[in-house]
């Protein structure tokens, strides 16, 4: 029952935390000047996205998910 409880939480963490950087990504997408947004601003903010998405989804597995020894 507390695994399953915990593995909700994680879930949940997981989610919330992935839906964070996509809302920070677009957030900077639609709000920026379209006269900006040329094809290396387009590139790099998405390989900013990327790398985030990736970090943050590396630190919350080793804080939350995986199971200490």
């Amino acid at each position: 029952m507390a695994d399953d409880v915990r593995k909700r939480l994680v879930n949940t963490i997981f989610y919330l935390v992935n839906l964070l950087v996509l809302s920070n990504f677009l957030m900077f997408r639609f709000s920026s000047n379209p006269n900006i947004l040329t094809l290396d601003v387009t590139i790099i903010s998405w390989i900013i996205f990327i790398a985030a998405l990736l970090s943050v989804n590396i630190w919350a597995y080793y804080s939350y998910y995986k199971k200490p020894k």
